[in-house]
């Protein structure tokens, strides 16, 4: 788990592991495949002769908080590399032991339970850090009060702007694929 303790709520981010998340036909957990390859660098090279895992993240704040300029990247604690929550983690969780899918999906917590401050993926920097939602200059949080389940997205996803689903009538929003945990924590 990826956690902050930077300040009480406002900036917990973290990743965590869905053991049971419905996507209707998204995604079948009886299709993951039975060995998951390594994880290529970016820029080309070699593979990393290990699998990445939720468990071998940690947060890195740079920047003030509560500004347009702070940002949380992952790092790699192992490595001491900087990652990509989005193109880095593996959608499916893998046993480090056995390099095999535990039928689980990773899911990148953007806007924690209990918090209104929205945070997204910046999808157009490079790492894809966690930053808060500006609108118009603005900082967005929600109005209404803080909300009452984990919000994020699936890390390897991405929603087609182009691809209009026949019973939806609009395409994706170029974002990976958003997801509401309505789990325990």
């Amino acid at each position: 788990m990826l956690m902050s303790a930077r300040s009480n709520r406002a900036h917990a981010v973290f990743v965590g592991v869905c053991a049971l998340v419905t996507l209707s036909s998204a995604v079948q957990l009886s299709t993951l495949p039975t060995t998951v390859p390594l994880i290529p660098l970016r820029g080309g090279g070699e593979a990393l002769r290990r699998q990445l895992s939720h468990e071998d993240l940690k947060a890195e704040f740079h920047g003030t908080p509560d500004t347009a300029d702070a940002r949380v990247y992952a790092k790699d604690v192992t490595g001491g590399e900087h990652r990509s929550l989005w193109h880095d983690l593996p959608l499916f969780e893998v046993n480090p032991e056995t390099a095999k899918p535990t039928g689980a999906l990773n899911f990148v917590c953007e806007i924690p339970k209990w918090t209104r401050k929205k945070f997204e993926i910046a999808t157009k920097e490079a790492l894809n850090p966690i930053k808060q939602d500006e609108k118009k200059g603005q900082l967005r949080s929600f109005k209404k009060g803080d909300i009452y389940f984990n919000y994020g997205c699936f890390p390897r996803t991405w929603e087609d702007p182009d691809f209009v689903h026949s019973e939806v009538g609009v395409g994706g929003d170029n974002d990976p694929l958003d997801v509401c945990e309505i789990g325990l924590r």
